[in-house]
């Protein structure tokens, strides 16, 4: 995943990530509990910090990891760490973005496809999202949250997991510092210009 998503910001003239093992283990940790628990919804509890008084309301905020209204990120508090399902598992106290990725390969028993051809996969659906970008900047929102994610320039590290049950690939990612910010000027100082000629 690491060398496909730098690959892919390369691309968009925006710096290489590091691995972060703490955010890996966290997206493991992820990653097994929506396959154990068969869903498919972003790893957070509650809300999201805003830089406002009132916070971004819980699910309706949960558009990629950003808030459409404030200026949010995520507290990043995943739930399954939050009621202890897994035990030992890390916790890491600072906010993170995350994408999440899931392929039906058609064998109930075992997944037909391998760790090289799933994070091509993976990283190549959310970079396709830069086609539904309708300006220079590309403004984050549930269509291009992903894509805009994996190029945020401010965000350094990231760490991915992969998990398998009845059919089903899921792949979790988590990003420091996170992206999607809603700042205006924010998002045009983290995100590329020309996003379309870029596609």
């Amino acid at each position: 995943m690491l060398n496909f998503t730098n690959q892919f910001r390369k691309k968009f003239n925006t710096s290489a990530l590091k691995n972060s093992s703490d955010l890996q283990t966290q997206a493991q940790a992820y990653a097994n509990y929506l396959a154990e628990s068969n869903t498919f919804q972003h790893g957070y509890v509650g809300s999201m910090h805003c830089n406002y008084s009132d916070e971004c309301n819980f699910p309706a905020a949960n558009l990629n990891g950003l808030c459409l209204h404030n200026t949010c990120v995520f507290t990043g508090h995943p739930r399954q760490l939050a009621i202890d399902v897994i035990p030992g598992a890390k916790y890491i106290n600072k906010p993170f973005g995350q994408n999440l990725f899931m392929i039906n390969t058609g064998n109930p028993d075992k997944s037909r496809i391998n760790n090289h051809d799933l994070a091509e996969t993976t990283v190549a659906s959310w970079g396709s999202e830069c086609s539904n970008c309708t300006s220079d900047i590309c403004i984050p929102s549930e269509n291009t949250g992903h894509f805009t994610q994996q190029v945020w320039k401010n965000t350094t590290e990231i760490g991915c997991g992969r998990s398998f049950s009845n059919g089903i690939d899921y792949i979790v990612c988590n990003y420091s510092p996170p992206g999607n910010n809603m700042s205006e000027n924010i998002v045009q100082s983290n995100l590329p210009l020309n996003i379309q000629d870029l596609c």
